[in-house]
């Protein structure tokens, strides 16, 4: 069995120092990303030789040649777990590999996992740590969740009644939405099949299950002159002026709020805005670029904070919250349709009483697309991957655009 193994610095955009070194371990169409616990600053790596510059001082006083050594350790290590692998004859999980190079390296290794559901669900987490494709705090959210639901679960109990049950209790219980029920299904629906296709249970009651189609009302978002009505408002209360400032400057870059809040002034390049979105990152890594406007700037310019940050920290907890009361003081009250979270059908709001931080996104989407501008344009500003399903519902076409269409050919 043929295997490639090599360190490479990660990439973080604009981050120069302090960067983490990974090992990339493939063979038989796998990908290991292995943390090797080990950090340098971008100008001390030798990328060619994939080594540290000698004479580098690190932050921990730790010499270049005994740092080369650490590294040259595990790579020893790997050379020789290919070696027993290819006498034995196997093709080890990266789950294994993972564990294999730990215990060579005489690390400490969690506790072994049980059989019991909760047990392959720990394992379940724990395999997916460095894989692709998969949010960790979802599942982990998804866990606790079980967990208050039917805390005695076992793979035996775990049927199409359950399931029924369980989706009850999202909405009649937690006051989950149709559409998060259903994610929250399809998430424990991939957690059953990753069991099932290793055989720690021999049934997987989704396979004669339907989960709910998610369903999508027409977006709703606030129009420029909305927008603006917001920006040029007099805020007295600092707290809710530095609210203010982060929506607005959200809705002129449209990144999603987690990305919002990892800006530093290191993501500033000429007059542009650059990130690597946080969806595409193990995926597609897309970086998005963002030419920054004059109310962009002047949001900018305004603080001037130690740490880098370009905006001032809010509580995510409150963050939403106090938006809704933000913009009913300001006087954003269109009466907008929206779909009823459970029943689905149309109902009219205040638009102040949905706002939201991805209301700040979905205005900097619909806005752009409402003047025109091609959809690999958007995206390449809002950090989409290509043909995302999710991006359409960020804009709506409606009879006007249809009427601008017929124009150009009448």
């Amino acid at each position: 069995m043929k295997y490639s193994a090599k360190f490479y610095l990660e990439k973080r955009r604009g981050v120069t120092r302090n960067i983490p070194i990974n090992l990339n371990v493939t063979y038989d169409a796998k990908r290991l990303a292995y943390y090797t616990g080990k950090r340098c600053d971008l100008n001390q790596w030798n990328g060619d030789k994939v080594v540290l510059k000698k004479k580098s001082v690190l932050a921990n006083k730790q010499s270049a040649s005994d740092f080369n050594s650490d590294l040259s350790r595990i790579y020893i290590v790997i050379s020789d777990l290919f070696k027993i692998y290819n006498e034995r004859k196997i093709s080890p999980e990266i789950s294994i590999l993972r564990k294999d190079i730990k215990l060579a390296l005489g690390k400490k290794l969690k506790p072994v996992i049980s059989n019991t559901f909760w047990g392959r669900y720990d394992q379940y987490i724990s395999d997916q740590i460095g894989n692709k494709n998969t949010t960790i705090s979802s599942a982990r959210s998804l866990y606790k969740i079980l967990k208050n639901f039917k805390p005695d679960l076992t793979f035996e109990s775990f049927n199409i009644q359950f399931i029924t049950e369980f989706h009850k209790y999202l909405i009649d219980v937690r006051h989950c939405s149709q559409n998060t029920a259903s994610t929250q299904l399809a998430r424990l629906k991939s957690f059953i099949k990753y069991c099932f296709n290793r055989d720690w249970t021999d049934f997987n009651p989704f396979l004669k299950y339907k989960i709910n189609t998610q369903i999508y009302g027409k977006p709703v978002y606030l129009t420029l002159e909305e927008r603006d009505k917001i920006f040029n408002a007099k805020i007295e209360d600092g707290k809710f002026e530095k609210l203010r400032d982060i929506f607005i400057f959200q809705s002129l870059i449209g990144c999603r709020i987690g990305d919002l809040h990892k800006l530093t002034t290191s993501n500033i390049v000429g007059n542009n805005l650059e990130y690597i979105a946080t969806k595409t990152k193990d995926n597609n890594t897309r970086t998005a670029v963002i030419p920054l406007t004059k109310k962009a700037w002047s949001i900018i310019k305004k603080y001037n904070l130690p740490n880098g940050k370009l905006l001032p920290e809010y509580s995510m907890c409150e963050i939403n919250v106090d938006l809704k009361v933000l913009l009913d003081s300001i006087g954003i009250h269109r009466i907008v349709t929206i779909p009823d979270r459970n029943t689905r059908q149309g109902k009219q709001v205040r638009i102040c009483d949905i706002a939201s931080t991805h209301m700040a996104r979905r205005v900097f989407i619909g806005a752009l697309y409402k003047k025109g501008v091609k959809d690999a344009i958007i995206a390449s500003m809002s950090g989409h991957v290509k043909d995302s399903k999710a991006f359409g519902r960020y804009y709506d076409v409606d009879n006007d655009d249809r009427q601008s269409a017929m124009n150009l050919i009448e």
